[in-house]
Order: C-alpha cells, then structure tokens, then sequence
C-alpha cells in the first residue's frame, strides 16, 4: 500500500539523507539520538527521511539562516525630503 504523504521516490535511508546533506551517516545517528537534525520517520527498524524535510532543514540551518536580514529602506525613505510643488501661478 503506498502512503500519499511519504511517496517512495521522495524517501532516503539514513545513509542516503547523510549524502544528500554533505555529512557522515554517523553525524546523523548522532543527531538523532540527540533530537536534533532533520526530521526522520521509522517503521519497524527502518528510517528514513523526505527530501522536502532535509531542504527544509538545510534552509533553516544555512549560514545564511542566521545573518541578520538587510535594513528595512523604509527609514532611508524618510531621509530624502520630497520637494514640494509650487503652487501654480
């Protein structure tokens, strides 16, 4: 029977989840015996991952994640000062 919300082609095993992000299958254990890393699911003795659960991961984990975000331009709007119209004569 397949299950809609974890389609096979969009499965990886712990080894292939481990590649998929660049690290070592045991950084993986590790992270799952700690509670932190990817979401994973199990069945019986089987684990696996979803990719769209590992990009997720790695967007909310990127170094780009953490920077701060760019400066609002709205304040800078407030610093130009708008000419006013002449009045027509």
């Amino acid at each position: 029977m397949k299950h809609p919300k974890f389609p096979l082609e969009q499965r990886l095993t712990r080894a292939q989840a481990a590649e998929y992000l660049g690290k070592k299958r045991a950084t993986l254990d590790d992270w799952a015996a700690k509670g932190t890393g990817p979401d994973f699911y199990s069945a019986g003795r089987e684990v696996f991952y979803m990719a769209g659960d590992l990009d997720k991961w790695i967007m909310q984990n990127s170094p780009r994640a953490a920077r701060p975000k760019a400066a609002d331009p709205a304040p800078l709007k407030t610093l130009v000062k708008k000419k006013k119209p002449r009045p027509a004569s």
